[in-house]
Order: structure tokens, then sequence, then C-alpha cells
């Protein structure tokens, strides 16, 4: 389809690379993009992926699921409706065009995931496992 579409120029399938370039790689992205349908699996399984392009400084498009907006908002992720193609692709543009909005996401998503970071919630995550062990 990228070929049909004449877009060899603007999307790049890499294949597999050793788990060491894959953060860079990564980093290097405009846009993360984290896909999931919000069935049972996909709307309460939280992906990993959105705190690492996070972390990385990169700003996420990011469907809704239930999960996602539990944790996440429209000042931290930018959402579209899951299956919605048409919403992605919306959403990609109006990223990739508007470099303030991705300054301001990213920006946002790193004090987020700082908030988050293991030192800020070990002792939240010990105080739960030793209440559970008495």
């Amino acid at each position: 389809m990228v070929a049909e579409l004449g877009l060899e120029d603007k999307i790049l399938f890499k294949g597999s690379l050793p788990l060491e370039e894959i953060a860079e790689v990564m980093a290097q992205a405009s846009v993360g993009v984290v896909p999931k349908r919000n069935d049972n699996f996909g709307g309460e399984a939280f992906s990993t992926k959105v705190f690492e392009f996070m972390a990385l400084g990169v700003p996420v498009v990011l469907a809704k699921t239930k999960i996602d907006e539990y944790y996440f908002n429209d000042s931290i992720v930018h959402f579209f409706e899951p299956e919605d193609c048409s919403d992605l692709a919306g959403a990609l543009v109006m990223l990739l065009k508007n470099a303030d909005a991705r300054r301001r996401l990213a920006s946002n998503a790193l004090e987020y995931v700082s908030d988050f970071s293991w030192d800020q919630k070990k002792q939240d995550y010990f105080a739960l496992i030793g209440n559970m062990c008495k």
C-alpha cells in the first residue's frame, strides 16, 4: 500500500532491530502512534509503549480506550476514536502540522511520566504489597 500510494519517502518499515536500538529509533519519531481496539482486551490492556514514547519526549496519538481515558487526558496525549481510520489520520495531520501542539503534548507528557516514575511510586507499591501480606 505504501508503494501504491507513493509514500516510500514518508513511511519506513525498519523490520526487526536489536533491543538496544529500539529507544533510539522511537526517539526519532515525530509522533508516537498507539492504535488499539476498545474491546475486552484493548480497552483494558495498558500499553507501556505510551510511557516509552512520553519518556523520550515524543508526543503520542492514542486510541481512546477505557483504560487510556482513565490514565490520560487531552493535555498529555491526542486521542482518536478506536478503529476510526479517518479520525486517526486527522489526528496525525493536525499534530504534524502543529509544532506547538507537539511541543505542548511532549512537555506535559514528560512531566506526567516523571510523576509516575519508580522513584516517585515505589513507596506506594511497597505499602500496597505490605498491606496485602498482613
